[in-house]
């Protein structure tokens, strides 16, 4: 309703349109589920049927599979071998087995050094190989048909482990004939069996299933059949398998000479339903009202669960070089399959196999010279649409009579060349509307200043310029009903898409609301008048529906998208454009606790959560709203971690009895500690230079570069000096022992920290007396004021003294140094690439510096939170950098020595049994 209380009937979505056109039984408009819209019917574009001689055959059928890393294989043209192409050099073709290797492996397994069989084993009949498949588990099956010599059966390679395949053979008595076969998702297969028309299912140790889904012994006398699916009598000639669960599949039935196929629908070994691929399926996408299929293809959809499966099957034709795709949704009680309108061309196919890899179908091609290759199934996009198509029978009711419907509006896109049109006709009566006569209402009219409702959702569905919002306004419908008839003209390549259509009563008219009573005397003036003002009535009503909904801007639940930056502004926030509209709404929701916690860890590790986490929730202000409730949380688990620096450094064992002027902060290094004195200090800065330069002063001299007045002639003559040493060498000797061999920070000191160390013994003695005192200063070495005290030339002797100095360089200093610096600690996933990780870096920095206080550093690091210890792998004193990310090498990402080759998919499962090492199944007669 709108500001005149002005209603409106809705057509939206599937709900509406979907019941309409199954109500009419047309087939000329078609219901887009992706785009949400209606439109002409499309039309596959059908190429030209093969010649008889040309026709695809069911001789022309091999197995043929693709493994996890996107090689194919597939039986050779005489039945013999099985070729592959590897998926890292598509073009060259290579044999990976033949039959002949079954011979030489009877000859290998029967010799055993000086003992040799009696007689001589007699020469194998060459199986011929039908069927192939590919497990989950990378298992290679193949089925080979009964010899002479050797019943049927299956060649089971292991692609895990390599090595000669195992012979899985049937007894002769069961007549096996394997035609095609499917691999299932939990690791089994099925194979269908020519001769008698059956389905065998193995689970993923090859062990044949009964019905229940319990293994049974095919190899002693009983009613074998009872395992296999039921063969129906309308399945005539079954040619084709695919699985489409753990214990669901499909059966293509294609009779030879017959021109339409059948899908059959089997669960639980038990026929569900069947579905002929005619018109019941095909509907008029096609001129030809049935397809006579070759083969087809499975992939599963995301959507699909237990109780519904879901996915696409591919179907090739044998007499159109072309294939068709179907939508499969497949109950516990029937099978639907729908035709989708896409064009799959299939040039030079030489009908091998139709297979599916990941989330795309393959067919074999042949370009020339026996060289085959596999191409992927793609659409041509050659669109073709029914030229004209109508929708009647659109009836409307008021409740008012003598009502004047007022416009029409749809949310379409209407190219060039098409048209949308209506009629209309309306009367107070059901009966009388029947008999009224049409009225052919005007063209309608795209509307410049987009959608009449306030504050509408996108409905630009189309990225077309000539998407929108298009209206009419009636003309002369008046009665309580009325009834629509929309017809849609297309040019057979484009086509209106109409998503929306509102339909709004009664009309508020300025005329009898505003104007003298002598502007309506005349009708046919004061229709021409009525109508024209409502073209002005409709632009203000627009103007004053918006700001009636104008409230609808300020809740985040309900203002468009475009709005959120000018919401932000009225909070003086500053939306981040790289965030998505929900991040922008949470952002705005909680911008004014932001505010509070604004430059605190907590307040920065929100915002930082809020813009790289994948699905942030409200969840993430709670440890703002109870801080103390939520400590646990915030430095739990791959939590964003905020070190400041100053709490990285580390601490040097300064207890003493007096406890009224140490800070008694400890450490667990085992080294030097100041309780010990300055001369164990020299000791080991004597006993650490030896060691270096080797116990020869000489060297020692010359890499520092003593002068003769100036060299010393033992080490024992060396002091620690507490400043750092202007000399390059003698500094970076002093850095390695000050980094190496104490056990505390001991940061770099110069003559410019005197300031800072005089305010330290200020702040901790109050009185220069007490300096003179705890220091053992008297006569004319006391100080006479905080200014005189001088930074120590050498390590004091005295013990307070030394434990001053080494709290200054150890805390003071450190805590100076490092003040206002902090490292954001980002988690990150074992694998991510570099580039990924920058580029979250590059987030992360513009976050922090746009709300960090002023006056601070910052960088920031990544971790690797895999080893956790209770609820976090690091400490709070702990700096870890990009060298802990020690993942799986991918070539052209990673860093070397941050990386390490790993295994992937078969060469990491588990759980698997290996051909020729373990025993697959019992009581299966193997044989090499």
């Amino acid at each position: 309703m709108d500001t005149q209380n002005r209603q409106y009937h809705l057509i939206y979505g599937e709900r509406d349109w979907l019941p309409l056109l199954l109500e009419q039984d047309t087939a000329l408009i078609w219901w887009d589920r992706i785009k949400k819209v209606i439109s002409l019917a499309p039309v596959v574009q059908q190429l030209g049927e093969l010649n008889q001689q040309d026709r695809l055959q069911q001789s022309q059928r091999r197995g043929a599979a693709f493994d996890h890393y996107g090689n194919v294989y597939w039986v050779n043209e005489n039945q013999q071998g099985i070729l592959h192409q590897p998926a890292a050099n598509s073009p060259q073709t290579g044999e990976f087995w033949h039959v002949r290797e079954l011979q030489l492996a009877a000859k290998t397994n029967n010799s055993h050094g000086d003992f040799k069989p009696a007689q001589a084993i007699p020469e194998l009949e060459f199986p011929l190989l039908s069927g192939l498949t590919i497990t989950t588990t990378e298992y290679l099956v193949v089925g080979t048909l009964a010899t002479s010599t050797h019943p049927a059966g299956l060649l089971i390679f292991d692609l895990h482990a390599g090595g000669a395949p195992g012979w899985m053979h049937w007894p002769a008595w069961v007549n096996f004939h394997p035609l095609d076969m499917s691999c299932s998702p939990d690791g089994g297969l099925f194979v269908l069996d020519r001769h008698s028309a059956c389905v065998w299912h193995l689970d993923k140790n090859f062990r044949v299933l009964d019905c229940n889904g319990d293994s049974i012994d095919l190899f002693t006398e009983h009613d074998f059949i009872n395992h296999m699916a039921d063969s129906p009598s309308n399945m005539q000639a079954p040619i084709s398998i695919e699985a489409i669960s753990d214990n669901a599949f499909v059966i293509l039935d294609t009779q030879e000479g017959e021109s339409v196929s059948t899908v059959h629908y089997f669960r639980n070994s038990e026929l569900v339903d069947s579905v002929t691929l005619d018109t019941g399926v095909i509907g008029n996408l096609l001129n030809a009202g049935s397809i006579s299929a070759h083969d087809f293809a499975f992939m599963p959809s995301e959507q699909s669960d237990e109780r519904v499966l879901r996915g696409l099957l591919y179907v090739s034709a044998n007499n159109i070089a072309q294939a068709f795709e179907f939508s499969l949704q497949a109950s516990s009680t029937e099978l639907q399959l729908a035709m989708q309108p896409k064009l799959l061309p299939m040039r030079a196919q030489t009908g091998k196999a139709l297979i599916v890899s990941g989330a795309q179908p393959y067919y074999d091609f042949d370009d020339s010279n026996d060289v085959y290759r596999w191409l992927p199934l793609a659409e041509q996009p050659r669109h073709q649409y029914q030229n004209r198509a109508g929708l009647d029978k659109l009836i409307f009711d008021s409740d008012e009579p003598d009502c004047v419907w007022h416009r029409l509006v749809i949310d379409a896109c209407i190219p060039p060349g098409t048209s949308v049109r209506f009629r209309s006709r309306a009367a107070n009566t059901l009966v009388d509307l029947n008999v009224q006569t049409w009225q052919e209402e005007p063209q309608l009219y795209r509307r410049k200043e987009g959608s009449e409702l306030p504050h509408p959702e996108a409905i630009c569905f189309s990225e077309s310029e000539h998407a929108g919002s298009y209206e009419l306004l009636f003309q002369n419908a008046l009665g309580r009903y009325i009834e629509l008839e929309m017809e849609l003209v297309g040019t057979k390549r484009t086509t209106p898409l109409i998503r929306a259509c509102r339909i709004y009563y009664p009309r508020f008219s300025y005329l009898t609301r505003y104007l003298p009573a002598v502007y309506q005397d005349d009708y046919k003036s004061s229709s021409f008048l009525d109508r024209f003002l409502a073209n002005v009535e409709g632009m203000y009503t627009q103007i004053e529906s918006k700001i009636a909904h104008a409230e609808s801007l300020f809740d985040t639940r309900t203002t468009p998208p475009e709005f959120l930056d000018w919401l932000a502004q009225w909070l003086g926030a500053f939306v981040d454009p790289a965030w998505d509209d929900a991040r922008k709404r949470l952002f705005i929701d909680n911008a004014a606790l932001l505010f509070h916690w604004r430059g605190t860890l907590a307040g920065l590790r929100a915002l930082i959560k809020l813009g790289i986490d994948e699905c942030p929730d409200d969840s993430l202000f709670d440890p703002l709203r109870t801080p103390t409730a939520n400590s646990d949380f915030i430095l739990g688990g791959r939590d964003v971690r905020i070190v400041e620096r100053f709490l990285t450094r580390q601490l040097a064992q300064t207890n003493t009895s007096n406890s009224e002027t140490s800070l008694a902060l400890t450490t667990n290094a085992e080294s030097w500690q100041p309780n010990l004195g300055a001369g164990a200090l020299h000791s080991i800065y004597q006993r650490f230079l030896c060691n270096k330069y080797e116990n020869t002063p000489e060297a020692l001299n010359s890499a520092w570069g003593l002068q003769s007045t100036s060299v010393f002639d033992e080490f024992s003559d060396i002091k620690f000096p507490p400043l750092t040493p202007a000399n390059a060498v003698q500094r970076n000797d002093w850095e390695e022992f000050t980094r190496d061999h104490i056990g505390f920070t001991y940061p770099r000191v110069s003559t410019r920290d005197i300031t800072l160390y005089q305010e330290f013994l200020q702040l901790r003695y109050k009185q220069i007396s007490n300096v003179n005192a705890a220091h053992g200063r008297i006569g004319n070495f006391s100080y006479t004021d905080f200014d005189e005290i001088t930074l120590p030339t050498q390590i004091p002797q005295n013990q307070t003294a030394l434990i001053d100095w080494i709290e200054f360089v150890s805390l003071g200093l450190p805590i100076h140094q490092q003040a206002h610096q902090f490292t954001v600690f980002l988690p990150t996933e074992m694998g991510e690439l570099p580039a990924d990780m920058e580029r979250r870096r590059a987030q992360v920095e513009s976050i922090v510096e746009r709300e960090k206080p002023a006056h601070t550093q910052f960088d920031v690091q990544f971790f690797w939170a895999m080893f956790q210890v209770g609820s976090a792998r690091l400490g709070i004193d702990t700096s870890i950098g990009e060298g802990s990310r020690f993942v799986a090498m991918v070539l052209g990402a990673n860093f070397l020595g941050q990386s390490f080759l790993s295994e992937s998919h078969p060469w990491n499962v588990f759980n698997r049994s290996v051909v020729g090492r373990e025993r697959l199944t019992y009581d299966l007669k193997w044989r090499a």
